[in-house]
């Protein structure tokens, strides 16, 4: 029995293949690109990620019986941000600035002109609204 691990990071996404007891069998990581189009910006195309998963497992496994793989696991960047419609495809947080962005990777320096129109944080309606979890 084998097990895939996925992590997918910032800078890489990173796989790894294990047996029943724990022995790792491979280990592969494929790097994608940070963009940064303007200064302060940071950005990331869902398309490297899945492109790059896609050619990490097929690497991890060439050299296995694929029938004996039992799970995966995917783990994943903790403040990335991607915004979708209803058709699940990538849209922008502030449509009217730069059509071209992508993900908002966790150190993104941009704030949207419709910031302004946020209410103050002392603003009581703010701080008692309801989280619906």
């Amino acid at each position: 029995m084998l097990f895939v691990g996925v992590d997918l990071g910032t800078s890489a996404v990173k796989l790894l293949l294990m047996d029943e007891n724990g022995k790792i069998k491979n280990i592969v990581s494929k790097e994608y690109p940070l963009y940064f189009p303007h200064p302060g910006w940071s950005e990331q195309k869902p398309e490297d990620w899945y492109a790059q998963t896609m050619d990490g497992i097929k690497a991890l496994i060439k050299d296995v019986d694929k029938s004996q793989v039992a799970g995966i696991s995917f783990g994943g960047q903790m403040h990335g941000l991607v915004v979708l419609d209803e058709n699940d495809a990538v849209i922008r947080l502030c449509p009217s600035e730069t059509p071209q962005m992508e993900s908002i990777s966790f150190d993104q320096r941009l704030c949207c002109t419709s910031s302004s129109s946020m209410p103050e944080a002392s603003d009581t309606s703010v701080q008692n609204t309801p989280v619906s979890l």
